[in-house]
């Protein structure tokens, strides 16, 4: 079967990037006033996520060190609902995968799943981190960015931070038994709660360009929470990286993890087969995708799998079902853990995607797309029937005027050019 030629493509966003992580962390802390906020002997919670964040780490590390010259106390702790197989040695295990350990920080990690109750949001239980709560304040660290799921002025942040995170994997069970839609309100009123009576401090806020690089990191009050947060995902959404096109007939993604989206392939790119009733997406309409490979980071989880039409061998034989269904059961979402049409290798992959479409398509219409992730897409290749399509945008440019072919090692492996 021909095989479509594919041109590379190169998009420009605002590539404003922070470079002084550590002195941008400081100078933040001091503008919020920490120094008034923490007493010597205070010991202080620090949250981190499951999330393959930009700076995480030089940031965590960051405010433990200004903590530890006011004389408190700090510490870390998971902040997760079922990640890392809702246990506290999975859960520390997956941050010391994104750099954060006790050795690296300069701190310990105090990691468990028991949490206590701090109060009711409509008769919900509003839980907290054990190890949190017995602590004299806690400091709430996220990236504010667009969640996969959720759709409104709050959405993946500090307030989920504080709901999710903090709440691990009770929090977690409460909140995924709900709609989207409800879930999308709920967050913030439990948040609100939390706010109210759990220890919180602080928090820090840090905002990605679409190169996936620290554009901003800001520490907020934890009464400009909410208020924050709407402007920084406001921001975030801004300069959020996406493919530029209405419609595709093959998209191929490399390669899909945890670290990449929390739904493995971000749903703000790839669009949703089953969008809840009441969300709207700004997404391409995707007729086939395929996936090829999980990232070495994902450890097994192949949350979201269930997004694509066709994978491969090598793909599934690296699924850790018990990460991947505790962490789908916990949010409700079985669907994506169903394992698609499994290809021998790469190169059978797209071609069975391509005789698919083939009755109503020729080979040299199909509108494909290639990426290498939904978190990188800097560069990326197309089919000619696209290329018109995506240099109508202006920060769109055609990296080589000449097509390159899809290639594929002896293993059936695809040559990957991004």
């Amino acid at each position: 079967m021909s095989l479509p030629a594919m041109y590379l493509i190169e998009q420009r966003w605002n590539h404003t990037t922070l470079e002084d992580v550590e002195g941008t962390v400081r100078a933040e802390l001091k503008r919020v006033g920490l120094k008034g906020r923490v007493k010597p002997g205070m010991s202080i919670a620090i949250t981190a996520g499951s999330r393959g964040i930009v700076n995480m780490d030089r940031t965590i590390r960051t405010i433990g060190e200004e903590l530890k010259a006011l004389g408190a106390k700090p510490f870390i702790i998971p902040a997760m609902g079922s990640h890392g197989g809702a246990t506290a040695e999975g859960q520390r295990a997956v941050l010391k995968q994104l750099g954060i350990s006790d050795e690296t920080m300069g701190m310990p990690i105090r990691a468990t799943m028991e949490v206590v109750k701090v109060g009711e949001c409509d008769g919900l239980p509003v839980y907290v981190d054990k190890y949190a709560h017995e602590a004299d304040g806690i400091i709430v660290v996220n990236r504010v960015k667009l969640h996969t799921n959720l759709n409104g002025p709050i959405e993946s942040g500090l307030m989920k931070m504080i709901v999710i995170g903090l709440g691990k994997h009770e929090t977690a069970l409460v909140a995924h038994r709900f709609p989207d839609v409800e879930m999308t309100d709920m967050v913030p009123r439990m948040a609100r709660v939390s706010l109210e009576k759990a220890k919180i401090i602080l928090g820090v806020a840090l905002v990605e360009n679409g190169y996936d690089r620290t554009h901003t990191i800001e520490a907020v009050a934890p009464e400009q929470f909410e208020k924050r947060e709407r402007a920084l995902l406001a921001l975030s959404k801004e300069m959020m990286a996406r493919i530029p096109a209405e419609e595709i007939d093959i998209l191929i993604v490399e390669q899909m993890g945890k670290n990449i989206s929390g739904a493995g392939m971000d749903t703000n790119v790839i669009g949703m087969k089953s969008p809840s009733p009441g969300l709207k997406r700004e997404h391409p309409i995707v007729h086939t995708l395929i996936v090829l490979d999980l990232t070495p980071e994902t450890e097994g989880s192949a949350v979201g799998i269930g997004f694509a039409d066709l994978t491969t061998r090598k793909l599934v034989e690296k699924i850790n079902y018990q990460y991947t269904y505790e962490n789908l059961l916990t949010a409700g979402a079985a669907e994506g853990g169903k394992v698609p049409i499994t290809l021998a290798d790469d190169k059978e992959a797209v071609e069975v995607a391509m005789a698919r479409l083939h009755r109503q398509t020729k080979p040299e219409d199909l509108r494909v797309v290639q990426i290498k992730d939904t978190l990188h897409l800097a560069r990326l290749a197309v089919s000619k029937p696209l290329l018109n399509v995506v240099t109508s945008h202006p920060h769109v440019k055609i990296m080589h005027p000449q097509p390159i072919p899809l290639k594929f090692d002896s293993a059936g492996n695809l040559v990957s050019p991004l």
